[in-house]
């Protein structure tokens, strides 16, 4: 019953595409963060308050890198790389932590055809 309850998370995490988690610890509250796709869609994030997080799932539509925007309290606005090559089909992670001084620090398993985190993808 175990297995077949890690299966089917495995099979539903499947139609959820690339994981972009989220997390504030810049020590300030953050404006118009926003995910994007360079050659396609664009996900708004919205404000974030100091330790809060956030998650989307997105869906390439072909060769794709992505870039993380945020405006910070002093209204600079910092953009960096956070996936450097996404494509249709990928079902990795991308982890990214908002550090004082604005700077933008991730960590990128978008490259997976699977996600083998099961439930556990919808929840970390």
């Amino acid at each position: 019953m175990l297995v077949l309850f890690y299966l089917s998370g495995i099979i539903a995490r499947q139609h959820f595409g690339v994981r972009i988690h989220v997390r504030n610890s810049s020590g300030h509250a953050l404006r118009q963060v926003t995910v994007k796709l360079e050659h396609s869609k664009e996900y708004r994030l919205g404000d974030m308050a100091v330790g809060s997080r956030k998650t989307i799932y997105i869906e390439p539509a072909g060769g794709d890198s992505i870039r993380l925007e945020v405006i910070d309290a002093n209204n600079v606005q910092h953009t960096d790389l956070i996936a450097g090559y996404v494509e249709s089909g990928y079902r990795g992670d991308v982890s990214v932590q908002i550090a004082p001084g604005g700077r933008i620090v991730s960590v990128d398993h978008s490259f997976a055809p699977y996600n083998w985190k099961s439930w556990w993808a919808f929840i970390g």
